[in-house]
């Protein structure tokens, strides 16, 4: 009988043991795939930098180039292009991680 009720203990800590392992495992995995899920979305979707390939200089435009204080001591590069005459200001703004210089077209005719 004795040696019975010791398996039975046995069994019971061995399942005991299994369970606690299982979910422990199921932790590490969760941690495992927040973190790599994280680190993936932050890797792909950051902003690349591009040189601007096309300014107003090169459509004979005067201007002069900006920097804008953003939040984090980031900073905002921009064009000014003074008006001739008194006329609202336009803020014109390209796309995330796009390029300024695809904007020519539309500050030409301005």
């Amino acid at each position: 009988m004795k040696i019975l009720k010791k398996f039975m203990l046995f069994d019971i800590l061995t399942i005991i043991f299994f369970i606690e392992m299982t979910f422990l495992i199921i932790a590490v995995g969760l941690v495992v795939l927040i973190i790599g899920s994280g680190t993936v979305i932050i890797l792909n979707f950051s902003v690349p930098s591009q040189k601007h390939f096309k300014t107003p200089k090169d459509e004979g435009i005067d201007f002069e180039e900006v920097s804008i204080p953003a939040y984090k001591n980031k900073h905002l590069f921009g064009w000014w292009i003074k008006a001739d005459r008194i006329v609202p200001s336009i803020i014109l703004m390209h796309g995330w991680g796009k390029n300024a210089g695809y904007l020519m077209p539309y500050i030409k005719n301005l």
